[in-house]
C-alpha cells in the first residue's frame, strides 16, 4: 500500500512543485517587471529540483512495487498448486483406505 501510494502521489507532488516553482518565476518577474536571469532561476531551479525528486521517488518505488507484485503472484499460484497436490493425495488415501 505504500508504494503503491508513493508510486501515484510523487508525480503529482513533482508536478505541483513545478507549477510552483514557474509560478514563483513569473511572479519574480512581474515584481522586478523585466525578464533576467536573477528573477527567473531561483522559480525554474525549484521547479526542476521538485520534479527531479518526484521521479527519484516514483521510479524506484514502482519498480520495488512491481517485484512485490510478482514475488506475491508467484507465491500464491505456488501455494495454490501445492494445496491441491496435497488434498488430491488426501483423496487417494482415503479412497484407497476406503476400498480395504
Amino acid at each position: 500500500g505504500v508504494l503503491a501510494t508513493a508510486v501515484s502521489a510523487s508525480p503529482f507532488f513533482g508536478l505541483f512543485g513545478t507549477v510552483w516553482g514557474i509560478t514563483m518565476a513569473f511572479a519574480a518577474l512581474a515584481v522586478q517587471g523585466r525578464a533576467d536571469m536573477q528573477a527567473l532561476a531561483p522559480g525554474v531551479s525549484g521547479a526542476l529540483i521538485t520534479t527531479i525528486v518526484g521521479l527519484l521517488v516514483a521510479i524506484p518505488s514502482l519498480i520495488g512495487y512491481n517485484l512485490i507484485t510478482v514475488t506475491i503472484r508467484r507465491i500464491t499460484v505456488s501455494m495454490d498448486n501445492f494445496v491441491e497436490e496435497f488434498m488430491a493425495k488426501i483423496k487417494l488415501e482415503q479412497y484407497e483406505k476406503g476400498s480395504e
